[in-house]
């Protein structure tokens, strides 16, 4: 998905989309990855949530809640299926 895609269907700008995923990127809930032209961005899934009250929650259980993730069974599926969910972004 890129993330002009991401910005059309949360109503906000492409800029303001990169602005988060740089601070995503920089938190190290994602990792970025350049292949050519694109950047890809996985989500990895399998870290704990910031808030101190959420920690024994993983930002792949967010994912799930939230509709984006996939299920997981299993604490070998959960880092296999941590990389899956990618953004790419074309320059």
């Amino acid at each position: 998905m890129r993330l002009r895609d991401i910005g059309d269907n949360v109503g906000i700008t492409e800029r303001a989309v990169h602005r988060i995923v740089v601070a995503l990127a920089d938190a190290g809930y994602i990792s970025r990855k350049r292949n050519g032209r694109r950047t890809r961005y996985q989500v990895r899934a399998h870290l704990p949530l910031h808030d101190a009250a959420l920690r024994e929650q993983s930002v792949g259980d967010l994912l799930v809640v939230l509709g984006a993730g996939v299920k997981r069974t299993g604490a070998a599926s959960r880092r296999r299926t941590a990389n899956q969910r990618e953004i790419t972004r074309d320059r």
